[in-house]
């Protein structure tokens, strides 16, 4: 029952870190908030501190929030129960394991998406000023053909 609790922790934590961390994206609605936490330590003064100490572990980095959010949930969701908070430091880093590996995943994918959007917006241009393959020089045919195939993002 206590690895099941265990696990469970694990990716509430995670879920609730990512989600904090994705939603205060430039393109999403809590974006307000971000900027905000980036810029009061400029306005103190202490933006080096501000960023390091406050900031990473609250908002800004994925890999950092458990470490604060974590001891959060977990005393919301269990309590100070004695069992239990002796796996607290395992989820935290278990959590901020998973996240590190979603982020990057995540942010591999839309590099990519960026650069297939790129590189087909390219082809288009080729076709439109009638240049040949030979041309253009960042891909080949065998890519040609694999952008498009691809259906629009």
């Amino acid at each position: 029952m206590i690895l099941l609790n265990i696990f469970l922790m694990i990716f509430l934590i995670s879920f609730v870190t990512m989600g904090a961390r994705i939603i205060t994206q430039r393109e999403y609605f809590a974006w307000p908030v971000r900027k905000w936490a980036m810029t009061w330590g400029v306005i103190c003064g202490k933006y080096e501190i501000w960023q390091q100490y406050l900031m990473k572990p609250i908002i800004t980095c994925c890999v950092c929030m458990p470490s604060l959010w974590g001891i959060c949930i977990h005393l919301i969701v269990f309590g100070f129960s004695l069992p239990e908070i002796w796996f607290v430091p395992l989820e935290i880093l278990s959590a901020s394991f998973l996240n590190a590996f979603i982020w990057k995943k995540y942010s591999i994918d839309k590099k990519l998406k960026r650069e297939i959007l790129h590189l087909k917006k390219q082809l288009e241009t080729n076709k439109s000023e009638n240049r040949g393959v030979h041309e253009f020089n960042i891909i080949n045919e065998d890519d040609i053909k694999f952008f498009q195939s691809l259906e629009p993002l």
